[in-house]
Formats: structure tokens, C-alpha cells, sequence
């Protein structure tokens, strides 16, 4: 059976997990946790980071008596998926043009995959949940950046596009994005943007640290629990920009399923139907189905499904 070892190369933290044919996946719990807030990690840094986990999970693997049969990464974007090359990801400061598949090659020995994190998830979530209805899918990831996979026909869509910096019109407001453009959909509705959002609503002047980003939105979850009204209207600005931007996805794309994923949404069913119920009010009479992610894991499970395919040749 091919085992391949998968690896989810988030801006906040990675993931290393093996993944088999019969969808099985293995987090290996000895791997000591990486968390990337704050640290703007170099290429080499990430290099060895990457290597010394992988071969742990080699080791793990093969003291059961199992061979691997690939590495594949899921990074976010921008990349040169052929070349296997991270170029200048926005939200990986550090990383500048990084040919990770031929120095893990290199060091490994093992067919090597690289591919978009948003592409990974949509594969991951179609692979996992088998969705023969849908052919025509679009993945939105929201969570310190914003991505985008689109699945046309049950295939992905060749021209990659990056929906999280695609401009999202709000009124009366301006924002930068973390790409330095002026309102990309990234910048009200990543991480950063999230935290614009409740700096406004609670008035605070001073810029959050990244770390302190990344515990907006747990907080903004327990707020509304609690019927707090500042982190209801917190949601309520953030539910009425993803609508904007699912309105104009679904103009655009006019897929069959829209599902949402990241550390935002994930999970979240209040945000989810609050902007459900403020995108019916934008397109009254078209009907769009919209899901959660099932899987916090898509990442890597597409990733695996991606070089299992390669590896079929």
C-alpha cells in the first residue's frame, strides 16, 4: 500500500501526517509542534524544519514494517507548482523563491509533490466526502490569508486564481492587504483583517501582534456565545463582507457547492448561516448551496490524493 507523507505548510503552523490510499491518516504525535506566528521563517530554516519532521515520520513508518512512497506539500501561494517552487507568499514573509521540491528530493530521495494549499483542500474534501453529485466546486480557505481552489468537471482548474486577491468593493472603507494592495477580499476577511474588524468595534488604536491576531477569532466564537454585543456586531461586519465575496465567487464561478474551510469558519455554523441569510438578501432568487468543511485535515488528505495521482502517471 503507498504511504505518502503530507505536509500542511500554514502561515501560523504545519502539519505532518501520512496518508494511504485507503484515506487513512497518521499524525505523528512524537513530531514536536510548529508554530509560525510571529517567526518570519528563511528558507533554509524551513528546509531543515521540513526535513527533520518528514524523517521522523520516515522512521515512524518504517518501524512498522511500510515503505513511503512520496513527500507532497501543501503551501499557500504564490508557487510554481511544475517547478516546484514557493516564490513570495505574501504570508510567509521569510520565504523568497524556495525550490523545495529539489532540496527535499535531494535529501530524500522520494518523488516529491508540491502543490497550492487551497487546490490541496478542495481534492481533500472531495476525495474525503466523494461528492459524485457535484462536478463544479469552489474551496475558500479563510484563515491568515484567504485561498481559493476550483475544481471544473472534477478537475482543477488549470489557471490558478487567487480569489483572497481578487478586489471585494466595501463601502466607505479602505484596506491593505497583507500583498500590499489596496481591498483584496484578503484584507477584511484573513486573519489581519478579522482583526481590523474588531479593533474598529472596540476601539483599540494599537496594531495586534500576529499571535494576538490568531486569538480573535476562538474569541470571537466564546463572544457570541455569550451574547456579547460587541463580538455580535463583530460578526455581523464579517458575515456581510464574506457574503459580498461569495456573491461575487458565485457570479463568477457559478459552481455547484462552495465550501468553507480555515481556522475562521471552520466549524463555525452561527458565521456560516448569518452569511448565508445576508447573501440571500444580495441574490434573492438564486439558489446557492454552501457547506463547512468536514475535514480540519483537507490539506493534507488532497495533498495525498494529488501524488497518489502522479504517482499513476
Amino acid at each position: 500500500m503507498k504511504n505518502i507523507i503530507t505536509v500542511d505548510i500554514g502561515a501560523s503552523k504545519i502539519r505532518f501526517m501520512t496518508v494511504n490510499e485507503k484515506k487513512e491518516m497518521t499524525e505523528y504525535l512524537d513530531t514536536p509542534p510548529v508554530n509560525l506566528v510571529g517567526w518570519e521563517i528563511k528558507n533554509q530554516e524551513l528546509v531543515k524544519l521540513l526535513a527533520d519532521n518528514i524523517q521522523r515520520s520516515i522512521n515512524d513508518i518504517q518501524k512498522e514494517g511500510n515503505e513511503v512512497s512520496a513527500i507532497s506539500i501543501g503551501s499557500p501561494g504564490s508557487l510554481d507548482p511544475v517547478r516546484g517552487i514557493i516564490l513570495t507568499p505574501p504570508n510567509l514573509k521569510g520565504i523568497r523563491y524556495l525550490a523545495i521540491v529539489d532540496e527535499l528530493k535531494h535529501i530524500f530521495n522520494l518523488p516529491t509533490f508540491l502543490l497550492n494549499d487551497a487546490d490541496a483542500s478542495v481534492q481533500g474534501e472531495w476525495w474525503l466526502r466523494e461528492y459524485k453529485k457535484f462536478k463544479d466546486i469552489v474551496y475558500l480557505t479563510l484563515s491568515t490569508g484567504v485561498g481559493s481552489g476550483i475544481l471544473k468537471n472534477n478537475q482543477l482548474l488549470k489557471e490558478k486564481l487567487e480569489l483572497g486577491h481578487q478586489p471585494l468593493a466595501i463601502e466607505d472603507t479602505q484596506r491593505l492587504c497583507s500583498c500590499g494592495e489596496l481591498n483584496h477580499a484578503e484584507a477584511f476577511l484573513g486573519t489581519k483583517g478579522l482583526a481590523k474588524t474588531y479593533a474598529d468595534v472596540f476601539e483599540i488604536k494599537i496594531d495586534l501582534k500576529p499571535e494576538e491576531q490568531h486569538l480573535i477569532s476562538p474569541e470571537m466564537r466564546r463572544g457570541i456565545t455569550n451574547s456579547d454585543p460587541r463580538w455580535i456586531t463583530v460578526q455581523e461586519i464579517y458575515a456581510r463582507h464574506l457574503a459580498i465575496f461569495l456573491k461575487n465567487t458565485f457570479l463568477d464561478f457559478r459552481p455547484e457547492l462552495i465550501i468553507l474551510g480555515g481556522g475562521i469558519i471552520f466549524g463555525n455554523k452561527p458565521l456560516l448561516e448569518q452569511t448565508k441569510e445576508k447573501l440571500k438578501q444580495l441574490i434573492p432568487d438564486e439558489v446557492i448551496n454552501i457547506e463547512l468543511a468536514q475535514s480540519g485535515d483537507n490539506v493534507n488528505l488532497g495533498a495525498a490524493k494529488y501524488a497518489l495521482k502522479q504517482l499513476e502517471g
